[in-house]
C-alpha cells in the first residue's frame, strides 16, 4: 500500500466521521430542543397617594424565556381584586362558620376592582430565549382598600386553541407606610 493510498483512506474515514458527528449533532439538537416556549411570570407592585383620598397601584409585569424557543404574546389579563377589607359576602360566609372558598375551587372569589386585557398583534411582543420583557399596568384604587390579590395570566401563542399559558397571583397590602 503506497502512501496515496492510505491518504485516500484516511480522508474518507475523515470525511465519514465529520458526517456521522454532524448527524449526531443534529439528532442531539432535535431531541434536545423544546417545541414550546417556557415562561416564567413576576410582579413587582408599588402604589402612591393621589388626592382626594384615592391611590394609584402600578403592576409591573416581567415575563422572562426560560425555555429555548420564541415566545410570542398576543394577549394577556391582569386582575385586581379586593380582599380587604373583607366585604361583606365573604365576611358573612365566614361569620357563618362556613369556608369561604367554593367547592372544587381553591381561592376565595374576591369582588373584582379593576381589569386590564391587553392585546397585541402576532409578532408585536416576542421574547427571545434568556430575555425578559415587561408590561406596566395602572389602577386606581379607593383609599379605603387595604389589601389587593392582583393576578395576571399570558396566553401561551404556541398552543393554539387552547386556554394554555403563564398565570401568577399576588397578595398586595396598600396599608403600609408610603
Amino acid at each position: 500500500m503506497n502512501l496515496s493510498t492510505v491518504k485516500e483512506i484516511a480522508d474518507i474515514v475523515q470525511a465519514f466521521f465529520t458526517v456521522a458527528a454532524i448527524i449526531g449533532g443534529g439528532i442531539w439538537f432535535y431531541r434536545r430542543r423544546q417545541r414550546y416556549p417556557r415562561a416564567d411570570v413576576t410582579h413587582a407592585i408599588t402604589h402612591k397617594a393621589l388626592p382626594n383620598g384615592k391611590f394609584l397601584l402600578h403592576v409591573a409585569v416581567t415575563i422572562s424565556n426560560k425555555g429555548e424557543v420564541l415566545l410570542s404574546l398576543i394577549s394577556g389579563v391582569t386582575r385586581i381584586q379586593q380582599m380587604l377589607p373583607l366585604p361583606a359576602s365573604v365576611l358573612d360566609t365566614i361569620n357563618k362558620g362556613l369556608d369561604p372558598v367554593k367547592k372544587g375551587q381553591t381561592e376565595v372569589e374576591w369582588p373584582l376592582i379593576g381589569e386590564r386585557k391587553p392585546k397585541w398583534g402576532e409578532g408585536k411582543i416576542e421574547i427571545e430565549p434568556g430575555e425578559s420583557d415587561h408590561i406596566d399596568i395602572d389602577y386606581i384604587l379607593e383609599g379605603s382598600v387595604k389589601s389587593v390579590e392582583v393576578y395576571s395570566y399570558f396566553k401561551n401563542a404556541s398552543k393554539r386553541g387552547k386556554e394554555i399559558g403563564w398565570q401568577l397571583t399576588t397578595v398586595y397590602d396598600l396599608n403600609v407606610a408610603l
